[in-house]
């Protein structure tokens, strides 16, 4: 029997090891994933609770044609759409100053931002900048965007929690670059006129990785 069939069949059983066994293993992807979409801490620990209550209640259903990395992402996703739906999303702007990395790159500047304050205020703004855009994007085109760019997942995985055909996802997130350009074109431009190099020749990078991709 799979390692995941067999852990969810413990589970049926209510056992609670089991079930503790997956929190810990998916607990930071299923909250960087919820943190990610619904754009603020207080909302994505909501969604992320509400993720793994659903998980084990509908254990049942598991069928094995998914991991359950993939069924958790699923179920995340909806929860964090749920919880969208109870704000407004120009309300959330502070997921993206949550960790050091923007799409695996790091988004501070060379140095302690403490001794550069004027450059850390520019990225928190541009931060902002970009929270705006995502929430200008369409539900689905901005769920396929940030599980791609921020979560790094493949398209064949986006396709199986969206439960969308491979060319729907590969066009949601096309859209959502060319939406995001038009949305940041002038920012972007204002940024990269500003942005000089700074430790060793080491670049600042941000709204200009999205232009590129």
């Amino acid at each position: 029997m799979p390692p995941d069939a067999e852990l969810i069949q413990r589970i049926n059983k209510n056992d609670r090891k089991a079930f503790d066994a997956v929190v810990r293993e998916y607990q930071s992807m299923v909250f960087t994933v919820c943190v990610r979409i619904v754009g603020n801490r207080q909302d994505a620990e909501d969604a992320a609770q509400n993720t793994f209550v659903s998980f084990f209640r509908k254990s049942g259903s598991f069928r094995g044609d998914a991991s359950i990395s993939t069924w958790l992402y699923r179920i995340a996703v909806n929860a964090s759409i749920s919880q969208i739906r109870k704000r407004r999303w120009s309300q959330m702007f502070d997921f993206l100053s949550i960790g050091e990395q923007h799409d695996g790159r790091s988004v501070d500047p060379a140095g302690d931002p403490a001794e550069r304050p004027d450059i850390a205020a520019e990225i928190k703004q541009q931060r902002r900048d970009l929270a705006h855009a995502l929430g200008k994007l369409q539900e689905k085109q901005r769920i396929a965007f940030i599980l791609h760019k921020y979560q790094g997942l493949p398209h064949k995985e986006i396709t199986e929690i969206m439960q969308l055909s491979h060319s729907a996802v590969e066009s949601l997130i096309f859209r959502a670059k060319k939406a995001l350009q038009k949305h940041l074109s002038d920012t972007a431009e204002q940024f990269s006129e500003k942005t000089q190099d700074f430790g060793g020749g080491r670049r600042l990078r941000y709204v200009s990785q999205e232009q590129k991709s």
